[in-house]
Order: C-alpha cells, then sequence, then structure tokens
C-alpha cells in the first residue's frame, strides 16, 4: 500500500513533489480532521508537520527554554525528550507517576512553590496515554485538573500522544487538547506508532504563535513534500483508520 501510495504520487505529482516546495497542505488537512473528530477545535495555521514527533519535542525547547530555566517532568518519563531538555539548560523538576498517570495534586503543589519564589515554568510535559514507560493512563479527573492548573498559571503543557490510536480496549479518553479551552496545550502526534516509525513524520498543534515561533527555529524548513504527499495519500478515504484497526488486533495478540 505505500509502494502504491508513493507510485501514484510519481505518476500524477512528480513535478510537485521532487521540487523544492513546502508540506503538502492536504496532510496538514488530514491531521486537522483527525483533531477536530477528537473534539479540538483545530485550524490549518495551528499545525506544523515535522520530521518525527522527536524533532517538534528537540525545536520545543529552543523557543522556550533559556539555560536555568524551570520544565517539568514526569518520573519516569520517556528518555528521548528528557535528552532533549537537558541539552538546552533546562532544570528539570520531576513529578511522581502512579497508577492514575501523573500526580496532580503533587504537580500543583511544585507549581504553587515555584510559583512562591517568583517562578513559572517553561512547559510541563506529560505522556497522559499509555504512559511510556510506565503503560498508564492519566484519568479523566486529573486530565481537567491539569489543563485548569496550566490556565490557572500560565504554564504549557506539552502533550505527547504518540501512543493514542493503539487502545486495546475500552472508551478513548479526551485528550488534554481537546479539554483546553484556553490554548495552553501543546500537542504533539506521530505517524511513527501507526505508519512506520522511518518515515519520520510528526506534527504539532498549538497556538498560533508558538506554531510561527517553531518555524522560525525550524531551519530546514518546511518538511518535504514527498514525503507528507505519500503519507497523505496513503492515509486518504479512511485507509489509515482501517490501518490502525490492524496495528491494533495486532498489538493485542502479542
Amino acid at each position: 500500500e505505500l509502494m502504491a501510495a508513493a507510485a501514484e504520487v510519481l505518476a500524477y505529482e512528480a513535478a510537485e513533489s521532487l521540487n523544492y516546495a513546502m508540506s503538502y497542505p492536504g496532510l496538514t488537512d488530514q491531521i486537522v480532521a483527525r483533531l477536530r473528530d477528537e473534539g479540538v477545535d483545530a485550524q490549518p495555521e495551528q499545525v506544523l508537520v515535522g520530521y518525527g514527533s522527536g524533532q517538534i519535542l528537540a525545536l520545543l525547547p529552543e523557543i522556550f527554554v533559556e539555560p536555568g530555566d524551570v520544565v517539568i517532568i514526569e518520573g519516569p518519563s520517556f528518555l528521548g525528550a528528557v535528552k532533549r531538555f537537558v541539552q538546552s539548560g533546562a532544570r528539570l523538576v520531576t513529578v511522581p507517576v502512579d497508577e492514575h498517570g501523573m500526580d496532580v495534586a503533587a504537580l500543583a503543589d511544585v507549581v504553587r512553590s515555584l510559583a512562591a519564589e517568583g517562578r513559572r515554568p517553561k512547559f510541563i510535559y506529560t505522556i497522559p496515554t499509555f504512559h511510556n514507560p510506565t503503560g498508564v493512563t492519566l484519568s479523566l479527573d486529573r486530565r481537567r485538573q491539569l489543563v485548569e492548573l496550566a490556565a490557572e498559571y500560565g504554564v504549557p503543557v506539552v502533550e505527547d500522544d504518540a501512543y493514542l490510536d493503539l487502545r486495546f480496549a475500552g472508551e478513548p479518553l479526551p485528550s488534554l487538547a481537546a479539554l483546553d479551552q484556553a490554548g495552553w496545550v501543546i500537542r504533539v502526534g506521530t505517524y511513527s506508532k501507526i505508519l512506520a516509525p522511518g518515515l519520520r513524520i510528526g506534527w504539532v498543534h498549538a497556538r498560533r504563535e508558538v506554531i510561527d515561533r517553531l518555524l522560525m527555529v525550524k531551519a530546514e524548513g518546511t518538511t518535504g513534500p514527498f514525503i507528507t504527499r505519500v503519507v497523505a495519500r496513503f492515509s486518504a478515504a479512511g485507509r489509515l483508520e482501517q490501518h490502525i484497526a490492524t496495528l491494533r488486533r495486532h498489538y493485542a495478540t502479542k
């Protein structure tokens, strides 16, 4: 199916896909549609496609963090992201994770303590659904509390949702971005877990001013017109959702 999608791009859009050009806007439209299906009021100008979510997570500290700034993470957390935050010079503050996800009460204590010192975290990094490495999912009550806390103290929340689509059973919980009414959640997603990691396609949804700043530091410009067209063609007409359903059955059996 990927070979067929690539062949179609070369047959019908070779000139557009093999020259210097912007990312294919059709893929952005697909991402926006999926976000809207989840209850996120997304617009195309609020989405940036990158080379995997890893690139996005590496760019975020470039626009938010100066050496010594506080970044709050879960303990434990995804090493790849934590390494990037450390390299930016961030001072990491860890909040524990239990069977219901990040301990939001402990998080509130940390944020209040920092506020009393006149300090505000640059962002809170969380993997709320099927957390890496613990596998737990943040409860609905805690999701609401986290979003409210972010709005109260004006702290962005980076929601890393790499595993959201790989649910084996039960009903999905609303994402933090879907619960957010004030624009403090920065939602990061990827095709690595639902299509192929070697394609290196990820994306971020955030306020327009955050997207504009990310574009400023994304030195190579937008993401390749060829690969974004291939992913869009593969994903069109419900094929991505069919593929995800196959993945769910496969992983559940494993």
